[in-house]
């Protein structure tokens, strides 16, 4: 209510998902979600990246297949809304992290 209903694209909320169903492949890719946004400072990227190396973490892992399963449905959610920071990482528009818009 504080961004009047806009801003986020669900990665918070499948964090906490991801916390509660499966601690260490969520470990895993938080991991990920660093490594990429310290190597390129795209936030989009990592989380892109992360939410969809959590299904994978949870299949090396060896969890159940129901949580296997809704690792793929969070991560294709927060795939999905990602669209337009993923068409501006394709087009070179998008602002790296502590980047100011331009004027």
């Amino acid at each position: 209510m504080y961004l009047r209903f806009r801003g986020g694209k669900g990665v918070a909320t499948g964090l906490g998902v991801f916390l509660r169903l499966m601690p260490l492949a969520t470990l895993g890719a938080a991991l990920v979600w660093l490594a990429v946004v310290a190597a390129s400072r795209y936030v989009s990227l990592g989380s892109v990246l992360g939410a969809a190396s959590a299904p994978l973490w949870a299949a090396a892992l060896a969890y159940p297949r129901l949580i296997l399963a809704a690792a793929g449905a969070v991560a294709l959610i927060v795939i999905v809304r990602h669209k337009a920071n993923l068409l501006r990482l394709a087009s070179g528009t998008e602002r790296r992290l502590g980047q100011r818009v331009s004027a």
